[in-house]
């Protein structure tokens, strides 16, 4: 991910927490809300009006396009890294701080790799050696 792109991913975030509501939820509309208990970031409860919430979702479906690793992670994924940023910019991180949050997410997915090994039975062979190479 180029370096503008992600300074503008983090100014992104760091607005959107702007907007955050911490205390009385007004009644001006739809107002998404989250209780979220960590035990290192403490318990918190924050809402973002639904004019907000749609810029996150917005950043989000933006972010999977630009990242290198597309293939490694679903939407999904990305929106839990994302919203991670959201939280430690509501409880007062700054941006040098969720900025190498960002980078380590994104390490962390450029280097998921996983193999499988599948043994598939096959009926009637009979194996004469040690090793068998099949395919």
């Amino acid at each position: 991910m180029q370096e503008q792109y992600k300074e503008w991913l983090v100014n992104s975030v760091l607005e959107i927490s702007s907007k955050v509501l911490r205390d009385k939820v007004p009644n001006v509309g739809k107002v998404t809300t989250w209780e979220i208990k960590d035990p290192f970031k403490g318990d918190l409860k924050f809402s973002l009006l639904e004019e907000d919430l749609k810029k996150y979702q917005i950043l989000v479906s933006k972010s999977i396009n630009k990242i290198d690793s597309s293939d490694k992670f679903t939407e999904s994924t990305l929106d839990n890294y994302i919203f991670e940023l959201l939280i430690s910019a509501v409880i007062g991180k700054d941006k040098e701080e969720i900025l190498k949050e960002l980078n380590f997410a994104l390490d962390h997915i450029a280097s998921f790799d996983k193999e499988v090994l599948v043994y598939i039975p096959i009926e009637g062979l009979k194996l004469e050696f040690d090793n068998l190479k099949i395919g």
